[in-house]
């Protein structure tokens, strides 16, 4: 087989992931479904100066993000997000950093996507989402 394929002789997927692959899922996970409130919410307070907010927004996110992808790189290992806690504050530091972020990815972020998708359809099913209550409806369902 070619090196691109993405499956083995066995049937199971190769384990590999370029550089490319993880810079565009780790910009993915960072941008998520903030791009689709941010847009909005940005023109209404900030009119035509949203522009100059998303570059002070930008620059903000690249001094955070650079020493995190730095020290992620100085310890190479699984679960880098608890391991830096670990690192600066002990066992119960990582313990709590370590859940810490396993209760954002499974418990905050499903409900604030599932937001901004139903917010976002709602421009194109008017009935599916109150846009003045903020409340899911059922008329998008139950319409002929």
């Amino acid at each position: 087989m070619t090196e691109n394929t993405e499956v083995e002789k066995g049937g199971t997927l190769l384990r590999k992931m370029t550089l490319h692959d993880a810079v565009l899922f780790g910009v993915g996970s960072a941008i998520g479904s903030g791009i689709l409130f941010a847009a909005a919410g940005g023109t209404e307070y900030a009119g035509g100066a949203v522009v100059f907010s998303w570059i002070v927004a930008a620059v903000l996110i690249a001094i955070v993000t650079i020493p995190y992808a730095e020290i992620s790189s100085m310890a190479p290992r699984a679960g880098i997000s608890a391991r830096i806690s670990y690192y600066a504050f002990g066992e119960y530091g990582g313990f709590m950093g370590g859940w810490g972020g396993l209760l954002v990815w499974t418990v905050m972020i499903p409900p604030i996507e599932a937001i901004a998708v139903s917010t976002y359809a709602a421009y194109y099913v008017p009935s599916l989402f109150n846009l003045k209550t903020g409340v899911l409806t059922t008329e998008a369902f139950s319409s002929p």
